[in-house]
């Protein structure tokens, strides 16, 4: 049976790693990965970091990114991996919720 990891990411950057370990050290599907931003925003999180700081063009952005809450992560799991998804959450900075 299938359970639910759920956290919660104060910037993209770190939502986007713990994807890329839930996936390539656990074997994860993407598809049972679940990535959204906390409420009807289109956010970044509430924190700049990774390309929302530095960006590789010379000129600055036209606008900063919208830093109006938290990102969401839900991980569907088999309850032997329940462990190994709540920690490389946690390790990436996400808050088990």
């Amino acid at each position: 049976m299938d359970l639910e990891v759920k956290a919660a990411f104060r910037d993209r950057r770190a939502a986007e790693i713990a994807l890329e370990h839930l996936v390539q050290e656990i074997g994860l599907e993407r598809t049972d990965i679940f990535i959204a931003a906390n409420g009807a925003q289109n956010t970044s999180g509430s924190r700049q970091a990774g390309a929302d700081v530095h960006g590789s063009l010379a000129e600055s952005r036209a606008a900063a990114p919208v830093l109006e809450g938290e990102i969401n992560m839900s991980v569907g799991c088999d309850r032997e991996k329940v462990d190994r998804v709540a920690q490389a959450l946690r390790d990436a900075g996400g808050e088990i919720r």
